[in-house]
């Protein structure tokens, strides 16, 4: 890793491209227009899965790095956008799976799936992994779970807190 990614000015887009400008100079392939970004990234992807499967090592070091740059380092400042702030607040306690992630096959950039978070995650951390996902998601989760249950009534579709205390009244039961 280049010296200017490890300095702790750079920001996340500027790390994202100097990596790309790294993996593309190994690859030999050199300049890659923002066009074929996404065909790299695919390409990127399905390799490091096989080798992550074979070889433990790499998929360590892939998870912790992942992990290093999830963790939020500082707190946004005022400048950061109104979104960023709330995201950085909403997270408060790293979720611990109870339920090894192979036996539960979702993608959690498709929406918000919460019965098999429930199933991930158990009832009394539902409710902070329901938290991760944007309003829109929620409020697509909770319209999908009042068509299968059009007896129930969602009290504030404005407030992100109902939202989440319906969904998870109604995937986890009464008492949550």
């Amino acid at each position: 890793m280049s010296a200017s990614a490890n300095a702790a000015h750079v920001t996340s887009t500027e790390r994202s491209a100097e990596a790309t400008r790294s993996l593309c100079e190994a690859l030999g392939i050199g300049f890659v227009p923002t066009t074929k970004l996404k065909v790299l990234a695919t390409a990127l992807a399905e390799v490091a899965a096989e080798e992550a499967r074979r070889n433990l090592d790499f998929s360590g070091r892939v998870r912790a790095l992942y992990e290093q740059l999830a963790t939020p380092k500082n707190k946004p400042s005022s400048s950061a956008s109104g979104s960023a702030r709330r995201r950085a607040q909403r997270q408060v306690t790293p979720l611990v799976p109870l339920a090894e992630a192979g036996t539960v096959r979702f993608n959690p950039y498709l929406g918000c799936e919460p019965e098999k978070l429930l199933i991930l995650y158990g009832r009394e951390q539902l409710p902070a992994a329901l938290n991760e996902y944007s309003s829109d998601h929620l409020k697509e989760a909770a319209q999908r779970i009042r068509a299968e249950r059009p007896e129930s009534k969602l009290r504030s579709k404005a407030s992100r807190a109902a939202i989440i205390d319906y969904i998870v009244e109604h995937v986890a039961g009464p008492g949550y």
